[in-house]
């Protein structure tokens, strides 16, 4: 029973000398915690912009100047600078090319920011904004035949326009 005893008491020395050794020291290493917050943007941008023009419900409109227009959703991450541009004319001019006649009328496309900034979309004209984190709306215009006091020949006028998101 004495060898027993002493048995058990020498396994619980090397048990618990086992334990003791193993937390006598202590190891630490630096971690560096890095986040990157990689700038971006999305939009989305308006359908096809459309005039309507002439007689509507049997009463005679003139077409001196007429405007059409629609929204941009822009989202960019918060302070993401930005800026919209267009491959119009300076100005903002747009020939648009009738496609029976082959006539030409002048129009303009512009913007409207969510501050109330206005002017000119083109290749040297732009919205400069930064981003908010939520979507802020920018409205595209066309005003249509501006430069004419007469109203353009009966035909359907087209014309395209890239805008451009940059940032």
């Amino acid at each position: 029973m004495k060898k027993t005893l002493l048995s058990a008491l020498v396994a619980s020395a090397l048990l618990f000398g086992f334990a003791t050794a193993a937390s006598a020291g202590s190891l630490s290493a630096p971690v560096n915690i890095t986040a990157t917050v990689n700038g971006t943007c999305t939009w989305l941008p308006p359908a096809d912009v459309n005039f309507q023009l002439g007689e509507t419900d049997g009463a005679y409109q003139e077409i001196n100047l007429m405007n059409a227009g629609g929204n941009f959703i822009i989202t960019c991450n918060l302070d993401m600078p930005y800026t919209v541009t267009s491959d119009a004319a300076p100005g903002g001019q747009v020939t648009m090319t009738g496609q029976t006649t082959g006539k030409t009328v002048n129009a303009f496309i512009h913007y409207t920011d969510d501050q109330g900034g206005t002017g000119p979309l083109s290749s040297t004209e732009s919205l400069t904004s930064a981003g908010t984190g939520e979507g802020q709306f920018m409205v595209f215009g066309v005003d249509f035949n501006t430069d004419s006091p007469l109203s353009p020949a009966v035909d359907v006028y087209t014309a395209t326009t890239n805008v451009y998101l940059n940032f």
